[in-house]
């Protein structure tokens, strides 16, 4: 339980830091909120390129580089030559999803919370805190059933 809980513990972390960064930004770009139409062009520019089709496309990279490289594990453990940092490289390639679920999150989730802030609409925070507690969720079970466990 308590791997668990640190395991969760360490992804929030990861998810709350580039969620910092992206409110950095925002706030930089705005020169501390005083630019209004800078802060909205950049936050428009992150949620129309950030979009579900980009996601989807690096999910499928993802998944392309993981099978080409599972696959030449496959062929040198059958040519008897085992390449353990082929195992190292695929689960580092697998563990790019939830990474990209992050910062999907992290980028719409946290200028839409911005966004609600500055306009100071409740169900605009709601729906983005919502948006970004989501997709933290889906991204830490990704990653939590693609980290390797030890071996006993």
């Amino acid at each position: 339980m308590k791997n668990k809980v640190s395991f969760i513990a360490g992804e929030l972390f990861t998810c709350l830091v580039q969620s910092a960064i992206f409110f950095l930004i925002s706030v930089f770009i705005s020169n501390f909120f005083q630019d209004e139409k800078g802060l909205e062009d950049f936050i428009l520019s992150k949620i129309n390129n950030l979009t579900l089709k980009e996601f989807m496309f690096t999910c499928f990279a993802v998944i392309v580089i993981a099978g080409l490289l599972t696959l030449f594990n496959r062929i040198f453990k059958n040519m008897n030559e085992n390449l353990p940092f082929l195992e190292k490289a695929i689960d580092k390639t697998l563990i790019e999803i939830p990474k990209t679920l992050y910062l999907l999150s992290s980028s719409i989730g946290t200028l839409g919370i911005v966004i609600g802030f500055i306009s100071d609409n409740q169900h605009i925070i709601i729906m983005y805190s919502i948006i970004w507690i989501s997709y933290f969720i889906f991204g830490c079970c990704l990653s939590f059933l693609l980290t390797p466990k030890p071996q006993n």
